[in-house]
Protein backbone atom coordinates (compact mmCIF):
# COMPACT_ATOMS: atom_id res chain seq x y z
CA UNK A 1 0.00 0.00 0.00
CA UNK A 2 1.50 3.42 -0.96
CA UNK A 3 2.64 5.93 1.57
CA UNK A 4 -0.44 8.68 1.51
CA UNK A 5 0.79 12.22 2.73
CA UNK A 6 -0.83 14.47 5.32
CA UNK A 7 -3.86 16.28 4.92
CA UNK A 8 -3.68 19.62 3.58
CA UNK A 9 -2.81 22.17 6.37
CA UNK A 10 -0.94 19.85 8.36
CA UNK A 11 2.16 20.39 9.94
CA UNK A 12 5.06 17.67 8.58
CA UNK A 13 8.44 18.40 10.17
CA UNK A 14 11.62 17.73 7.84
CA UNK A 15 9.72 16.07 5.04
CA UNK A 16 8.87 13.67 7.62
CA UNK A 17 5.49 11.79 5.94
CA UNK A 18 3.88 11.83 9.24
CA UNK A 19 2.07 14.76 10.88
CA UNK A 20 2.84 16.09 14.03
CA UNK A 21 1.12 14.01 17.04
CA UNK A 22 0.92 16.30 20.19
CA UNK A 23 0.88 19.83 21.39
CA UNK A 24 3.65 22.37 20.78
CA UNK A 25 6.10 23.87 23.01
CA UNK A 26 8.25 26.89 23.25
CA UNK A 27 11.95 26.51 24.41
CA UNK A 28 13.68 29.27 24.38
CA UNK A 29 17.59 29.96 24.53
CA UNK A 30 20.19 32.93 24.43
CA UNK A 31 20.20 32.67 20.99
CA UNK A 32 17.10 31.70 19.61
CA UNK A 33 13.13 30.27 20.62
CA UNK A 34 11.92 26.92 19.30
CA UNK A 35 8.80 25.52 18.49
CA UNK A 36 9.21 21.67 19.26
CA UNK A 37 7.09 18.94 20.26
CA UNK A 38 5.88 18.01 23.26
CA UNK A 39 8.60 19.86 24.89
CA UNK A 40 11.60 17.68 23.17
CA UNK A 41 14.04 20.15 22.61
CA UNK A 42 15.30 17.62 19.60
CA UNK A 43 12.04 17.55 18.08
CA UNK A 44 11.96 21.04 16.87
CA UNK A 45 10.28 22.39 14.42
CA UNK A 46 10.95 25.81 13.45
CA UNK A 47 13.78 28.59 14.75
CA UNK A 48 13.24 31.91 15.40
CA UNK A 49 16.56 33.68 15.93
CA UNK A 50 16.45 36.53 18.33
CA UNK A 51 17.86 39.96 16.96
CA UNK A 52 16.76 43.26 18.04
CA UNK A 53 14.20 44.51 15.84
CA UNK A 54 12.64 41.10 16.10
CA UNK A 55 9.93 39.49 18.46
CA UNK A 56 11.21 35.73 18.83
CA UNK A 57 9.55 35.08 21.44
CA UNK A 58 6.12 36.67 20.21
CA UNK A 59 6.44 34.61 17.02
CA UNK A 60 7.27 31.49 18.68
CA UNK A 61 4.09 31.84 21.61
CA UNK A 62 1.84 32.70 19.00
CA UNK A 63 2.91 29.86 16.35
CA UNK A 64 2.16 26.95 19.41
CA UNK A 65 -0.66 28.94 20.64
CA UNK A 66 -2.97 29.06 17.06
CA UNK A 67 -1.60 25.44 16.41
CA UNK A 68 -2.46 24.25 19.60
CA UNK A 69 -6.06 25.65 19.56
CA UNK A 70 -6.49 24.53 16.12
CA UNK A 71 -5.71 20.97 16.88
CA UNK A 72 -7.81 21.14 19.85
CA UNK A 73 -5.13 20.54 22.69
CA UNK A 74 -6.35 22.07 25.79
CA UNK A 75 -4.05 25.31 27.62
CA UNK A 76 -5.13 28.60 29.20
CA UNK A 77 -3.27 29.91 26.57
CA UNK A 78 -5.15 28.66 24.03
CA UNK A 79 -8.27 30.15 24.84
CA UNK A 80 -6.90 33.25 23.86
CA UNK A 81 -7.03 34.71 20.51
CA UNK A 82 -3.91 35.05 17.93
CA UNK A 83 -2.92 37.87 15.97
CA UNK A 84 0.64 37.92 14.46
CA UNK A 85 2.66 39.58 16.84
CA UNK A 86 3.70 43.66 15.97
Amino acid sequence: MPERDAQPGTLVPGGRRDPVDGRLDVLESDEACLVVVDGEPDDWLVRFEKADDFAAREWADNMARVYNRRRGHSSAEARFGAAPPR
